[in-house]
């Protein structure tokens, strides 16, 4: 079945991004790949689209910066997680223009940061936004990790994940594994606490993807140790809610 699913996608066009979307757009395409029981690949999976996106992504995001504003809230409940754990070094992974690394700078002064991001313009946002946090920066791609084996002790990302294909996920759920020497942080938008049908009917929808991490992580080498839905957004039930996702590397 899927093999006849990606010859008629094939046949079509639809299994290259930039032809597919042109043709049926995201409805129209998930439409069909759901007739077909195949996942269809996003826009936001491309590098191009984040070069393009992140040169107003940091003006786009401001809401966020406000007390009140649901992703705040959840950024710090994240960081009294943080706090309970032991480390000294952190990555983040996909860390856009350095939102989450400043605050953790404020809370850590002494703990060696380090954050990467495939996009260049969103690189060159963060080195504004983080001049005098003494953060280390760098170009990398989530399935190609420029560091040792254990390089630090936590890994994080935040609406990372969700970007990559399920066909690619365990690959980029290794990577996190092999350079963290503890274990990682996810902050995503998780298919298993889509508890509404408005919140299920959000996620089809979505631009990006929804994926069951308490099923891939093991998969990938983690021992899942907490996951819940951020306090912010359970009480917004017309709104996908943010989850928080610990895994320790076993």
């Amino acid at each position: 079945m899927k093999r006849a699913a990606k010859a008629m996608l094939g046949s079509v066009g639809l299994l290259d991004p930039a032809r597919r979307m042109k043709r049926l757009g995201e409805r129209g395409l998930q439409a069909v790949c759901r007739s077909l029981g195949v996942t269809p690949h996003k826009a936001m999976e491309q590098r191009s689209y984040w070069e393009e996106r992140g040169k107003a992504y940091f003006d786009e995001v401001q809401p966020i910066l406000s007390d009140d504003d649901p992703y705040h809230q959840a950024q710090q409940e994240f960081l009294a997680e943080l706090a309970a754990l032991p480390w000294e070094s952190l990555l983040e992974v996909g860390c856009g223009f350095g939102w989450h690394l400043h605050a953790i700078r404020s809370q850590h002064p002494d703990r060696r940061l380090l954050g990467t991001d495939f996009s260049w313009s969103q690189l060159a946002r963060a080195r504004s936004y983080l001049a005098a946090d003494r953060i280390l920066l760098g170009q990398a791609d989530l399935h190609h990790l420029p560091f040792v084996d254990g390089a630090v002790d936590l890994v994080i990302t935040s609406g990372v994940l969700v970007c990559v294909h399920e066909r690619h996920l365990v690959g980029a759920l290794h990577e996190l594994r092999r350079v963290s020497r503890r274990g990682a942080i996810m902050m995503e938008y998780a298919r298993e606490h889509m508890d509404s049908p408005t919140r299920a009917a959000l996620m089809r929808e979505a631009g990006w993807h929804g994926h069951t991490y308490s099923a891939w992580l093991p998969r990938a080498g983690f021992r899942l140790r907490k996951a819940f839905t951020f306090r912010a957004f359970q009480s917004l039930p017309q709104r996908m809610p943010l989850s928080f996702f610990y895994a320790e590397k076993v």
